[in-house]
């Protein structure tokens, strides 16, 4: 499987609003771990987990849009530089970031991704993880 090019599909449909694109390429018991200062930071096991902390993150917008930035493969990661903007629910707060999501695969399946505002903290996080 090109992981690259999978991710570029997956991407391309988030980028349109499609956020259940993808789901195929997780593991089952995958983990996902967002890095301080993003809100709502934490570990969030298996695809439930994940499933439940988007539920939660698209809910805090009344607008939001996604757009990759740049995409490159690593070994086994692929590390994906994101900007995202939206306008927050409850503050009515206008707010672009950038943040970097590395994906850690096994085979053809991401059995990790990890979100932090700087690459060295995703990439270091997703290289300790023992596959």
């Amino acid at each position: 499987m090109d992981k690259l090019a999978a991710l570029q599909g997956v991407y391309r449909e988030w980028e349109r609003g499609s956020y259940s694109a993808g789901l195929e390429l997780y593991d089952p018991g995958m983990t996902l771990e967002v890095h301080n200062p993003i809100p709502d930071a934490g570990v969030y096991e298996d695809l439930e987990g994940l499933q439940q902390y988007m539920r939660r993150f698209l809910a805090t917008w009344d607008e939001y849009e996604l757009e990759l930035l740049e995409m490159r493969a690593h070994g086994d990661h692929v590390i994906a530089h994101i900007r995202h903007r939206g306008l927050g629910r409850s503050s009515g707060a206008r707010v672009e970031m950038t943040y970097c999501t590395v994906w850690t695969f096994q085979g053809s399946r991401a059995i990790r991704v990890d979100i932090a505002q700087e690459e060295d903290v995703a990439l270091q996080a997703a290289r300790a993880t023992i596959l």
